[in-house]
């Protein structure tokens, strides 16, 4: 352990401290203070000398864990070991304001540049890059059915000015946006674009085709399977699950026998599993569906773009999609 010595401001702080927490002026501590820095400068002086000299040829590692070359003595000191104090002072001569002017440089405690070695500066600088390079500048890749990777063209209009929603210039873009979708999703329908997460555009549909005790079934074959299960069933609907194990694919054939047991309203399919990674027949499910008279209600949030999903063609309802996934 290396002790650095001590300078004049934080001896001062340390026994204006002392003072403010004995306002009141006990008696006799000025008396004491004063006795007592008289009695340890004598005592303690040859061992601090010893100790001083052993120390002075050392090294320390500062905060960047770099080694540097341990701190001299105030200039005039003339390299001796006499930083300890060898007279004491008069009672209460150590209470009074410093009047000494401390250079800038040493209440920074800022080394000067022959202070710190060569070798020191170079390490403290790799570190500070390696650990830029680390947090800031490191490209990711998202490897993960979504959110994906976000093209640069993209991340390039995010960037430019905002155009208000409410302007003239506004409604061109939306109007090419809508229509290109159009042609995304296979249809010439209307598209509905959401300011929300596929999340909102799930509850959009629930909220516009489910009433309290209308019939409708689910086919679920993983999570979000279970999503379509939940929330019909939070907004009133007599839901019957044609429930399968997670990684199995829904058949046609068993979708059959169950509208043919009990009719529904609506049946709401997941395309792509994203837990999963299974991808369901839909067209042949919504053939089934249509064959009862049924809605059919597709979640297509990482599938579409991805895989074939035509909306019109095969009598799809309800399509939901999300922009983060197979789109971007």
């Amino acid at each position: 352990m290396v002790l650095r010595r001590r300078d004049p401001v934080g001896r001062e702080g340390a026994v204006h401290g002392y003072r403010e927490r004995d306002p009141h002026g006990e008696p006799g501590v000025d008396e004491r203070d004063g006795r007592s820095a008289a009695a340890a400068g004598e005592e303690q002086r040859p061992h601090a000398e010893q100790w001083c000299r052993q120390q002075g040829a050392r090294r320390v590692v500062d905060a960047e864990r770099a080694l540097v070359p341990a701190r001299s003595l105030a200039p005039g000191d003339g390299g001796r070991c006499d930083g300890v104090r060898g007279k004491a002072g008069r009672p209460g001569e150590q209470l009074r304001p410093s009047t000494t002017a401390v250079p800038r440089r040493q209440q920074s405690r800022e080394p000067e540049g022959n202070e710190r070695s060569g070798e020191g500066d170079e390490r403290i600088h790799a570190g500070r890059v390696e650990r830029y390079a680390r947090d800031v500048a490191t490209k990711r890749y998202l490897f993960t059915p979504g959110p994906t990777p976000v093209p640069p063209e993209v991340l390039a209009a995010i960037g430019a000015p905002v155009i208000h929603h409410r302007s003239p210039e506004f409604l061109p873009v939306y109007e090419r946006v809508l229509n290109r979708l159009r042609e995304v999703c296979r249809t010439e329908s209307d598209v509905l674009l959401f300011g929300a997460s596929g999340t909102g555009a799930f509850e959009s549909a629930v909220a516009n085709l489910v009433s309290p005790g209308e019939r409708h079934l689910v086919v679920s074959a993983g999570s979000f399977g279970e999503r379509w299960v939940a929330m019909t069933t939070a907004f009133g609907a007599d839901v019957d699950v044609l429930r399968y194990a997670w990684g199995e694919t829904p058949d046609p054939d068993d979708l059959r026998v169950r509208l043919g047991e009990r009719e529904a309203k609506a049946v709401w399919f997941v395309q792509s599993e994203t837990s999963t990674g299974v991808v369901a027949d839909v067209r042949a499910l919504a053939a089934v569906a249509k064959e009862s008279g049924a809605l059919v209600v597709v979640d297509a949030v990482s599938s579409l773009g991805a895989v074939p999903c035509e909306t019109d063609a095969w009598g799809l309802d309800v399509v939901v999609s999300g922009s983060q996934k197979a789109l971007m």
